[in-house]
C-alpha cells in the first residue's frame, strides 16, 4: 500500500474527504456568491482547514522520517493556529456585530507572531506518532 503503516487507513478518511470536498466548497463560494462580504473569509477558512488536513495526509504518505515531514508538520500547525482567528473574523463579518476594525490587530497580531515563530527551530521540532495519528512536536 502507498500509505505508510504509521496510521491505520480508517483514521485518514476525514483528511481524505476534506482534501476532496474543501476545494470544491471554495470554488463554489467564489463562483456562485462572490459579492457577499463573508465569502472571502469563509473561503480562506476552508483553505486553512484544507492545508491542515492535506498536511496530515501527506505526512502519513511520506512517513515521519522523511525530510519533508517537518515542513508538512509546520504547515499543519500553521493551519491549526489560524482556525480560531478565522472563525472569529467570519463571525464578525457575517453578523456585523463589531462595526470598527480595531479588533483586527488584536486578533491577528498574536497569530502573526505565532506564525513567524513557527518556522523557527523552537516551535515545531519534529513529528511524532501519537496513538492513532501523527502530531507535530
Amino acid at each position: 500500500m502507498f500509505i505508510s503503516k504509521m496510521t491505520e487507513l480508517i483514521y485518514l478518511v476525514p483528511s481524505m474527504v476534506a482534501a476532496v470536498s474543501l476545494p470544491s466548497i471554495i470554488f463554489y463560494l467564489l463562483i456562485k456568491k462572490p459579492r457577499k462580504p463573508y465569502v472571502t473569509v469563509l473561503s480562506i477558512f476552508c483553505l486553512d482547514i484544507f492545508l491542515w488536513n492535506i498536511s496530515v495526509l501527506l505526512i502519513n504518505v511520506v512517513g515521519v522520517n522523511n525530510s519533508y515531514a517537518l515542513l508538512l508538520a509546520k504547515i499543519g500547525a500553521a493551519g491549526l493556529v489560524l482556525i480560531a482567528p478565522l472563525i472569529f473574523h467570519f463571525t464578525v463579518v457575517y453578523t456585523g456585530y463589531l462595526k470598527t476594525r480595531i479588533w483586527l490587530p488584536l486578533v491577528y497580531g498574536p497569530t502573526i507572531f505565532l506564525l513567524l515563530s513557527m518556522f523557527s527551530d523552537y516551535y515545531v521540532e519534529g513529528v511524532a506518532i501519537k496513538g492513532f495519528g501523527i502530531e507535530p512536536v
